[in-house]
């Protein structure tokens, strides 16, 4: 469960995005040269579903909170940690992945109406001032504004630079009019590509299309990819196929064994009860 707060705007309140370290992890990474993966705020959430997925299954460190002034606070339960450990979930989050020298931004927190090119530029300017060397996206895009010749075929689309990433040939690029139907203009995720662009960060987006739902089978393809896209040192990128249960394994290399997030117990709310059709 998360509960917003409300803030109020100060009129001397600079819009910068600053970090506090976790106090809980003694981790404080150097994020020279690393790659971000930030999750979109988009259709069925799918982005942010799949940043919680990885974090769980790879048990990513959190290294750092992320606060500023256009984004709502939040404050909840952990995502990831069982019920009644103590440990809360806030806005804006930063895990560690070592293994591919990456860094998550996980955002639970809406941005403000009307402000997200003022976040999109913070963002995009703590990316240069930390160094990072690429940003992969992870995005969603409503299926039912597909073009004709994306309905059938291969869901997966990118977008952006496809220099140095893995198994992005059996996708699609998106480009011209099909990039401004799956990424539209006046969108927080067009404005932070576009800045990007701008500020010469290489950028390559993940698309999936889909239905707003229960989209946890989403979740799962989109963690798959990106599993793919990046894989881990030693990690054979092709051998990298998903299992859709966390209590399901298989007994092929690579195969990764899903573990689901506690929060995901409840992402549907509670089961009506039977009763109710009798």
């Amino acid at each position: 469960q998360f509960f917003f707060l409300r803030s109020r705007e100060h009129p001397l309140m600079t819009t910068q995005l600053r970090a506090y370290p976790d106090a809980e992890s003694s981790l404080r990474p150097d994020f020279t040269g690393h790659t971000l993966i930030i999750p979109c705020l988009t259709i069925g959430n799918v982005g942010q579903l799949a940043v919680d997925l990885l974090v769980s299954t790879l048990s990513l460190p959190r290294v750092s909170h992320l606060d500023h002034p256009y984004i709502i606070p939040v404050v909840g339960n952990d995502a990831v940690t069982p019920y009644g450990s103590g440990v809360i979930c806030t806005s804006l989050e930063l895990f560690y992945d070592s293994a591919r020298r990456a860094v998550i931004l996980q955002q639970r927190g809406p941005v403000v109406r009307g402000r997200g090119r003022e976040y999109a530029n913070d963002l995009v300017r703590w990316i240069k001032d930390q160094k990072i060397a690429r940003v992969v996206m992870l995005h969603s895009a409503d299926a039912t504004f597909r073009m004709d010749q994306q309905i059938i075929g291969n869901q997966r689309k990118y977008f952006g630079d496809d220099n140095n990433y893995f198994h992005l040939g059996a996708s699609s690029r998106l480009e011209g009019d099909n990039l401004d139907s799956a990424v539209p203009e006046g969108t927080l995720s067009r404005a932070i590509y576009d800045n990007l662009l701008q500020q010469s960060v290489p950028a390559l987006g993940l698309t999936l299309f889909c239905n707003e739902g229960d989209n946890i089978v989403d979740a799962i393809a989109m963690a798959a990819w990106l599993q793919e896209v990046l894989p881990s040192s030693g990690q054979h990128a092709a051998s990298t196929q998903p299992s859709l249960s966390p209590s399901t394994s298989s007994s092929a290399p690579g195969t990764i064994k899903w573990i689901f997030p506690s929060s995901w117990q409840l992402i549907q709310g509670d089961a009506f009860h039977t009763s109710l059709y009798q």
